[in-house]
């Protein structure tokens, strides 16, 4: 349930951009692969619609996520 209200708080943020992995990859300039091996260590945020496979990402989060590792 938790992460349902995540997820909607995200997408009710409309300030906030959603992104593919494609697309973070994209950003980062790496292989959408080095964006799961990220996703499966805990080190980028993202969400999970259940039942579907696809894994989004809050552009905001991301960058927060960034901004605490080079603290």
């Amino acid at each position: 349930m938790k992460k349902i209200n995540e997820i909607k708080q995200v997408l009710l943020n409309v300030n906030d951009e959603i992104l593919s992995i494609e697309e973070v990859a994209e950003m980062f300039r790496v292989k959408p692969a080095a964006i799961r091996k990220r996703v499966q260590r805990g080190t980028i945020p993202s969400y999970k619609v259940k039942g579907s496979r696809r894994r989004w990402f809050s552009k905001a989060d991301i960058i927060a996520s960034i901004k605490s590792e080079q603290t």
